[in-house]
């Protein structure tokens, strides 16, 4: 078992930015997609991680997996909760990190993705509301599934 080195992340992270700073280079960064599974490595040497998450940079087409640990407290995490919720309760509501995420990657057609980040946060909701956002939440689920297909995962 080895311990996270915030130093090679941010090395990692900044070898594969365009950026130069720190907080520059870490808005270039989106989440793709996140899995699970036992047994991997961080960019930061953490080992071993069960929670992946691999981020995207669209400026330099670059990817990096990391452990959920060492992107405590950024959107990754709020993303992953956001489609954890969705995962095991289709009829919940997404966060407001996933419903942005969802967009951003076209996930859902504009008809849908407005729709679907209008009911962040929604606590009751019609009978036809809710047949819109179970079948959105199994759209995100079966796009987000495939994302990590592509990786070879």
């Amino acid at each position: 078992m080895s311990s996270c080195k915030p130093e090679n992340l941010r090395k990692e992270v900044l070898g594969n930015s365009q950026a130069s700073d720190w907080d520059s280079a870490r808005g270039e960064w989106a989440l793709r997609s996140v899995y699970d599974e036992y047994g991997g490595t961080c960019v930061c040497s953490h080992y071993p991680i069960t929670q992946h998450c691999v981020l995207y940079n669209s400026k330099t087409k670059k990817e990096l997996t990391v452990g959920l640990e060492a992107v405590m407290g950024h959107t990754v995490k709020l993303a992953r909760d956001g489609y954890v919720r969705i995962s095991r309760n289709i009829e919940t509501p997404p966060n407001k990190t996933l419903a942005a995420i969802v967009e951003s990657q076209g996930i859902l057609t504009q008809k849908y993705a407005g729709f679907y980040s209008s009911m962040i946060g929604t606590r009751k909701v019609s009978r036809k509301q809710m047949l819109w956002l179970v079948s959105c939440n199994r759209k995100v689920k079966v796009a987000m599934s495939r994302i990590v297909l592509q990786q070879g995962i």
